[in-house]
């Protein structure tokens, strides 16, 4: 934001430059400093930008971890309080029942987690190309 802020008057001076080297008096080294300033410019807001595009990427890329993660921590926690109702009962109809609820059950978080994990491993081959050392060690 800031280098766009100055990006005008940076072009505006380097336009100036540009005007007065054109001068039949400007001495010759005028031009060439301008030449070698609107290159080095050219290099750097080049070079920020695309920073800048980076780093907006990895931070759409941890934020959908993020939330793969919490999705993920949800449903274990779901898992969990669902085994922790099960009572065994004398009813052997309702046995028979419970069990293929919970069958059904596990088998759909089976699904679900496998399709998480399967995303939060492309999100993590994702991440390990952009992040830092640190940051690869947080989420391997």
């Amino acid at each position: 934001q800031n280098l766009e802020e100055q990006r005008s008057t940076i072009l505006g001076l380097l336009q100036k430059g540009k005007d007065l080297s054109k001068e039949p008096k400007a001495p010759e080294f005028l031009r060439e400093d301008v030449r070698s300033l609107e290159a080095t410019w050219n290099d750097c807001y080049g070079s920020a930008t695309n920073n800048l595009r980076k780093l907006k990427d990895t931070q759409k890329v941890w934020e959908n971890y993020k939330v793969q993660k919490t999705v993920m921590i949800k449903l274990l926690d779901d898992a969990e309080v669902e085994l922790r109702k099960i009572v065994p009962k004398h009813n052997h109809k309702a046995i028979q029942s419970d069990l293929k609820i919970n069958k059904d059950m596990r088998d759909n978080i089976k699904r679900a987690t496998d399709d998480l994990m399967i995303k939060m491993t492309e999100l993590s081959a994702t991440l390990a190309t952009v992040a830092s050392k640190e940051q690869q060690d947080e989420f391997a």
